[in-house]
């Protein structure tokens, strides 16, 4: 199981889609689910929620081999 964060973004859902056409075994961390491409949701196992919340993060991870860190780029707003 690979874990991938940020799998609407421009390099998740590549990763995702790559991963998935190698048949590997893919669990997604995602805000809204319902953003994923529908064929992309039935493929993957989806974790609700944000990978800055520990949570979070804990059930995504638990049984997986590995993950796929995408940081969001934080824009300061002072």
């Amino acid at each position: 199981m690979i874990v991938v964060t940020t799998p609407t973004g421009r390099i998740g859902s590549q990763l995702v889609r790559n991963l998935l056409a190698a048949g590997e075994a893919v669990r997604v961390i995602a805000r809204d689910p319902a953003r994923l491409a529908p064929d992309t949701r039935a493929k993957v196992e989806i974790v609700q929620g944000s990978s800055d919340d520990e949570g979070v993060l804990m059930r995504a991870l638990d049984g997986a081999e590995s993950m796929f860190l995408v940081v969001p780029v934080f824009h300061d707003k002072r």
